[in-house]
């Protein structure tokens, strides 16, 4: 029966959404090629403070492992990987350097396949693209949605990483008329999974434009 060997590895995603890729070392296995930074978990070691200690030592930043992302499980000739990669969040990026990779870049996440991926990492890159193509036809519901919901002469909506941000804009104003009441906008916002903290911040630049306007 062959070995199986259990790897962490992190999704590093940058605030443009963006994801950190490392190149692999000439002097280990798959010299050169394309991986998600991380490394095995020591006898005894939580998967998640395995995979913090890891890009430490790695990369020289500080990370918290946050939720699950993938596990895949990949037979080679003498060895199985066993490959559980985690959502992370950066905490310290300030004194980032390259221990062991050849090279890095951050890549927006269409253009992943591109790069020539350790073959345990492939199944994650697939399931990050095609997460992304998915996001971006919701992001079009919901564009079509608002607009239609919230009746104003234009709508502009900025996607981030884990918010949606609303302009709603007409004729360089909020526009008073067309909108509903703050309950209602709130309501229809929350419907749409809109940020609690950009809802709120939303709501009250409502409010004071229609007070002014009052």
């Amino acid at each position: 029966m062959k070995k199986i060997i259990e790897v962490v590895g992190a999704i590093l995603e940058n605030p443009n959404g963006d994801i950190f890729c490392a190149m692999r070392p000439k002097d280990k296995t798959f010299p050169g090629m394309w991986e998600f930074p991380g490394g095995k978990i020591e006898e005894g070691e939580e998967p998640k403070r395995a995979l913090e200690r890891e890009i430490k030592e790695e990369l020289n930043i500080d990370i918290r492992a946050d939720k699950l992302f993938d596990e895949v499980q990949k037979e080679y000739e003498e060895f199985v990987i066993k490959l559980s990669t985690y959502s992370c969040t950066v905490l310290d990026f300030s004194e980032f350097r390259l221990i062991e990779h050849q090279d890095f870049k951050w890549m927006k996440k269409e253009l992943l396949m591109t790069l020539d991926w350790v073959p345990t990492d492939i199944p994650t890159v697939e399931r990050l693209i095609n997460l992304n193509k998915s996001k971006k036809i919701v992001n079009k519901i919901i564009y079509s949605e608002i607009k239609e919901l919230l009746g104003t002469t234009e709508i502009e909506i900025e996607i981030r990483p884990r918010s949606i941000v609303l302009n709603i804009i007409s004729g360089g104003e909020w526009y008073q008329k067309s909108l509903k009441t703050l309950p209602e906008l709130k309501a229809d916002l929350e419907r749409f999974y809109v940020n609690k903290l950009v809802i709120d911040e939303l709501i009250s630049k409502v409010d004071e434009e229609r007070r002014k306007k009052s």
